[in-house]
């Protein structure tokens, strides 16, 4: 199902309204950028083992992103393109970076500004 379907679905089944944006996976993914080095990588948040599974993962890395320092990364890894936090993320100041791993596995990461 294409992302923009994902949303309007869930978006309706919340009742919100629709929205006018459109999400097109492959915008999202890109080239590795000069900022990244795994060794920055100070907070790793798996979307399948977080505890609380009620809490939007936006939430909880936010929740947990005060502990990260300038210049660090947080990795995110989910089973879907989470596109609104992408978004949420960079509007804050953050860099991204996302890519696809083996298995439909997708890790976003976000350098603290």
């Amino acid at each position: 199902m294409p992302l923009g379907d994902l949303i309007a679905k869930l978006r309706d089944a919340v009742g919100q309204p629709p929205i006018t944006e459109s999400y097109d996976d492959e915008e999202y993914f890109s080239e590795q950028p000069e900022w990244f080095s795994v060794d920055k990588v100070t907070l790793s948040v798996e979307e399948d083992k977080l505890e609380n599974k009620d809490e939007m993962t936006l939430v909880a890395i936010l929740r947990e992103s005060k502990n990260v320092k300038t210049g660090e990364i947080i990795e995110l890894v989910t089973a879907f393109l989470p596109a609104p936090g992408i978004d949420a993320l960079k509007s804050k100041g953050y860099s991204a970076w996302v890519k696809k791993e083996e298995g439909g596995i997708i890790k976003s990461y976000f350098l603290k500004p």
